[in-house]
């Protein structure tokens, strides 16, 4: 029976958070206009408290069920949350690369940006306060809530590690981009799980996303910040801006052709 008490204490954490998040996101839509400002920037301040404080419970599955287990629940709650998200990006690099080709004003940009920035404040605040209310029954929650320290570790000499977080992020925004929308609600999850459960199994301590390092890791020893920097903001920044350009210049001819393809029907 005391093996299943992270499992217990997992799911009473992903329960709390996602139904929490899907009342918010429900009392959002009964009392603001969905293309309105504000409601956007909740949205978006919802969705990434709920994504990093399930990404840091993560880390108890992994820690106490192993690869497989942190596989499937990755695969589960990134699929409940495809469906849940309203859009939401939860992830930097989304709104710059939109500004950068000038689909989204600079105003817009900075707007979802703080409502990750604060998100990433309040999924750390939240995980502290689930875990401090299942203490009391918690082994596992009480152990991760009492540890002071923590270390990144990479398997990899340096120029694997920086090539893979680099690789994996383009991977991420083209191969992803390449499905349709119909099959992508199911294969995003899927290959989302596993790259994430390849770089921790071969690689170690990945995000390929500025804010979820920043969130696990920022402050850990075993990386200086200038590394930290380089690794976590850098190389994914250029990964997903290299697969983003390669994208939107395969997809530009096809765009055009459908485009004037309209252009003759309504002639």
């Amino acid at each position: 029976m005391a093996s299943l008490v992270p499992l217990f204490s997992a799911i009473y954490f992903y329960t709390v958070v996602l139904v929490g998040a899907e009342l918010s996101r429900r009392l959002l839509d009964l009392t603001l206009s969905k293309k309105s400002a504000l409601y956007r920037f909740l949205i978006e301040l919802i969705g990434t408290t709920q994504v990093l404080s399930c990404v840091i419970e993560h880390g108890i599955i992994k820690e106490y069920y192993g690869l497989t287990a942190f596989f499937f629940t990755l695969l589960i709650v990134g699929f409940l949350f495809g469906v849940l998200n309203r859009k939401a990006s939860c992830a930097p690099l989304v709104p710059i690369e939109k500004y950068i080709y000038g689909d989204r004003s600079l105003g817009h940009v900075i707007s979802i940006l703080v409502a990750e920035v604060l998100g990433a404040m309040l999924a750390i605040s939240l995980t502290n306060k689930l875990w401090a209310l299942s203490a009391p029954y918690s082994d596992p929650h009480l152990t991760f809530m009492s540890e002071t320290a923590c270390q990144v570790t990479h398997y990899r000499n340096v120029p694997i590690v920086l090539a893979f977080e680099t690789i994996g992020a383009f991977a991420l925004r083209f191969l992803l981009s390449q499905l349709d929308e119909n099959i992508i609600k199911y294969m995003g999850p899927l290959f989302v799980a596993s790259i994430f459960s390849f770089a921790t199994s071969l690689i170690g301590d990945s995000a390929m996303d500025p804010l979820v390092a920043t969130t696990l890791w920022y402050g850990c020893a075993g990386i200086t910040s200038q590394y930290f920097l380089l690794l976590y903001y850098i190389c994914p920044t250029v990964g997903w801006l290299l697969g983003a350009y390669l994208d939107r210049k395969i997809k530009s001819p096809s765009q055009k052709t459908k485009l004037k393809a309209k252009l003759k029907k309504t002639n």
